[in-house]
């Protein structure tokens, strides 16, 4: 899968146009768009333009979103969003285990995982993010 990389809108053009030479054309069905962790949603860098963006660029492909937070999930428009990850999760739960100073276990990232899980399925309010989780 092809993974378009950036920060601004401009980037993620300047990505497609470089991923589309090498492909010669012939984009997959489903497309990775990377660096959206820590990414606002708004804004002019936000991830509205950069999907927008991409959107414009390339109609057909499904998106697969590396690192997108939970919250936003609810907010995405665009039925081009296909598959999304996060390691907030995991993150947050070895944190609080380090500034705990309690062991960072497996059954508690599990715990972690299982309530990161509940709450992005109450996150789903679009019909079409069904498929997301």
């Amino acid at each position: 899968m092809p993974v378009l990389q950036g920060w601004t809108p401009d980037d993620y053009e300047r990505s497609v146009e470089l991923v589309d030479r090498i492909l010669d054309g012939r984009w997959p069905p489903l497309v990775g768009v990377g660096s959206v962790c820590r990414r606002q949603l708004h804004g002019p860098d936000g991830l509205e333009a950069v999907l927008d963006r991409v959107q414009k660029l390339l109609p057909w492909p499904h998106l697969h979103l590396f690192g997108v937070k939970g919250a936003a999930l609810s907010m995405l428009r665009t039925r081009m969003v296909w598959s999304t990850d996060s390691q907030a999760w995991d993150y947050g739960e070895r944190w609080d285990a380090c500034e705990g100073e309690r062991p960072n276990s497996v059954h508690a990232r599990a715990r972690a995982m299982r309530a990161w899980h509940e709450r992005s399925v109450e996150l789903r309010l679009q019909p079409y993010q069904r498929r997301l989780f």
